[in-house]
């Protein structure tokens, strides 16, 4: 009987020792604990938040947006009447003038197409956002007054249209 007692004692001591006791208290080797009485506090990581503009969810299609064309006293207007906000570095505008055209690529994610906006093309190849000249972008091409218009605007990311508008000038 008493061996069996030392038996069990000195079973319960081994698995003691041997760190089999299934503890959830453990501290992986990776972790290391701040000494008691040590006065440095330890730092957690601060996450890392960051803010990107919306972009259209659905990579397969175009942002849906309404526009209108006015081209008198020889400007193009394109009016954004509702629908999508479209940021400029993701549209291509092209304006076709039969024997000239106008395409304008923008670069700045900072511009952006909205309700109420107006875009503003004057010849030979400037173009103003709501009064503010755009000087960011790419401008290839002109266009000349007294002549109608065929404008189109690409979704840049994948070359769908987004509105096609003619407008006629009559003398």
């Amino acid at each position: 009987m008493v061996k069996s007692i030392i038996l069990i004692i000195l079973i319960g001591l081994a698995i003691g020792f041997s760190g089999c006791t299934g503890s959830k208290d453990v501290i992986p080797e990776s972790k290391t604990m701040p000494e008691v009485g040590n006065s440095d506090s330890v730092k957690q990581p601060t996450p890392t938040i960051v803010q990107t503009l919306k972009r259209n969810p659905y990579d397969n299609q175009a942002p849906q947006a309404a526009i209108r064309s006015d081209c008198s006293n020889g400007l193009l207007k394109l009016q954004h009447q509702g629908g999508a906000d479209l940021i400029l570095s993701d549209v291509k505008i092209i304006i076709d003038q039969g024997k000239s055209n106008l395409t304008y690529e923008g670069s700045s994610i900072n511009d952006k197409f909205i309700a109420g906006d107006t875009l503003i093309f004057t010849p030979p190849s400037n173009i103003s956002l709501n009064g503010r000249t755009l000087n960011t972008g790419k401008i290839t091409g002109e266009i000349y007054t007294h002549a109608g218009f065929i404008t189109t605007m690409l979704y840049i990311p994948n070359g769908q249209q987004i509105a096609q508008m003619r407008c006629a000038v009559f003398p």
